[in-house]
């Protein structure tokens, strides 16, 4: 069986990756899976990725801005409340 990918997953060209907390930018790092099997294709993960500790309570703002030089783009905005 042919391994897709066998020299890593597949990447998007990223132009523009940031995300931010109440307006304070946070840490992007690259992530990419261990091989992993899904009907039977051998198949591997690649993404940007933050991580948050654990946030006092209160409001907070989470924004995720992204874009690819394939045209796919994603602006999101997130309201949390932590109880």
């Amino acid at each position: 069986m042919a391994v897709p990918f066998a020299g890593g997953p597949p990447r998007l060209e990223v132009k523009r990756a940031e995300a931010y907390l109440n307006g304070s930018p946070l840490e992007l790092s690259e992530f990419s899976s261990k091989r992993f099997v899904v009907l039977g294709v051998a198949r591997r993960a690649w993404r940007l990725w933050c991580g948050l500790g654990p946030l006092p309570a209160g409001q907070f703002v989470l924004e995720i801005k992204a874009a690819a030089a394939d045209g796919f783009w994603v602006d999101t905005t997130y309201h949390l409340t932590v109880e």
